[in-house]
């Protein structure tokens, strides 16, 4: 993994996510990241395969349990290959779609939308359950901002639901992540797994975290 930075699959978004506020050559901007991007996640999954063993980075300076950490593995790959082709395909069509008339919705639905990108793959290269909580919580607000973007009054009317909903969703998630702390000490997905048995207290913690990630991912 030497010469390849995990924050590079989120820093490359926000970078992106900035410029697209400028006027000038907003599409190609657009564009420009949106390639990146998608050959960041490529490249990652690429080692994924060819590495094979989980990697980690810790922002900071700081190790579990108090570090910022980001891990890769076969998995997290995956999706973020699969969030980037899917992101790429939504650019390319947004594209010529904002090329009809609608420059000002354009401009703040890159901003977003990139904002949405980088926070797909913050959620999924976060190692610990908080961290997690913080990239959920930026793709529900982007999500919220992008389905309100139209101005319409359905589209802010379910703009609003969602965002009543995901605050509910956030209180179960929070209630979850509380009762882990209290019970095994940390809040890191790996030292967890070590210490997770098939216990009362595990069942009662998954149970609040499962119904707020459902919530946020709109199964209901």
């Amino acid at each position: 993994m030497v010469g390849f930075d995990l924050a590079y699959l989120i820093v490359v978004p926000l970078i992106g996510s900035m410029l697209s506020l400028l006027g000038l050559f907003r599409s190609y901007i657009a564009l420009g990241f949106s390639v990146l991007s998608l050959f960041s996640s490529l490249y990652a999954f690429h080692l994924t395969l060819k590495g094979g063993e989980p990697v980690y980075q810790w922002i900071g300076g700081w190790v579990a349990p108090l570090g910022i950490g980001l891990r890769l593995d076969g998995l997290t790959g995956f999706f973020l290959l699969m969030t980037a082709l899917v992101s790429f395909s939504v650019s390319v069509y947004a594209i010529s779609f904002f090329k009809g008339g609608y420059e000002r919705e354009g401009r703040f639905f890159w901003f977003f939308f990139f904002f949405l990108w980088a926070g797909l793959n913050a959620f999924f290269l976060s190692e610990d359950l908080f961290n997690l909580y913080v990239a959920s919580e930026v793709l529900s607000l982007t999500a919220v901002v992008l389905v309100a973007l139209p101005g319409y009054r359905k589209a802010i009317k379910a703009a609003v639901n969602y965002l009543i909903l995901s605050l509910l969703a956030s209180m179960f998630y929070l209630f979850g992540v509380a009762m882990l702390y209290a019970s095994y000490g940390t809040l890191s997905m790996d030292l967890l797994s070590e210490r997770l048995t098939g216990t009362e207290e595990f069942i009662y913690t998954l149970f609040p975290l499962s119904i707020a990630l459902a919530i946020k991912a709109a199964l209901f």
